[in-house]
């Protein structure tokens, strides 16, 4: 099976013969799946179904596997169980489902990942999101981030019972010792 986009962004699928045909054809071509001719200019794009998950963006992801294996699609931008049955499709419950109230479902290929690699669920798939950040435990102060210096206190005049910058009669001594070439 593959996916075939248009520029106007509509996707379907067709199967192994009709994308061999497709290949091979110009102009326009009948697609017996569909129903249809399709002009083969106003194609975007063909995939197979089985990559469509690294080609999609995660946000355009329309397919995924929940954490206990269970398969999901997307339906008008709610992710439902596949194969559900009947009119009504199935929500999964969003408190149960953590992937799923945090949009971060699995794709196909990366089930197999974590499958084969014995991970679990949500550290391989918090590596692959912007959630990792979130279970950072180090705390860093910004000061350090930054490199900045603490400004250092001026020196405190006790006979004035001011800071050595704000004393005029200091002031005052350094004028004459400029004078004096003291330093």
């Amino acid at each position: 099976m593959y996916y075939v986009k248009l520029m106007s962004g509509e996707k379907f699928q067709i199967t192994d013969s009709e994308f061999e045909n497709m290949a091979k054809a110009k102009g326009s071509v009948f697609i017996p799946s569909q129903q249809s001719w399709i002009n083969m200019a106003s194609i975007s794009t063909m995939y197979p179904v089985q990559i469509a998950d690294l080609i999609e963006d995660r946000k355009k992801q329309t397919t995924g596997v929940l954490k206990n294996g269970e398969h999901v699609r997307r339906h008008f931008g709610e992710w439902v169980l596949v194969g559900s049955g009947g009119d009504e499709p199935v929500y999964p419950n969003r408190d149960y489902y953590k992937e799923i109230r945090e949009n971060c479902v699995a794709s196909e290929e990366e089930y197999k990942q974590i499958c084969a690699t014995n991970q679990d669920y949500f550290e391989f798939m918090y590596e692959k999101s912007k959630l990792k950040r979130l279970g950072n435990s180090s705390i860093e102060k910004i000061g350090d981030l930054l490199q900045t210096k603490q400004i250092e206190e001026p020196d405190w005049c006790e006979r004035h019972k001011c800071f050595l910058i704000d004393c005029s009669c200091h002031d005052q001594q350094i004028e004459d010792s400029k004078e004096l070439n003291i330093e």
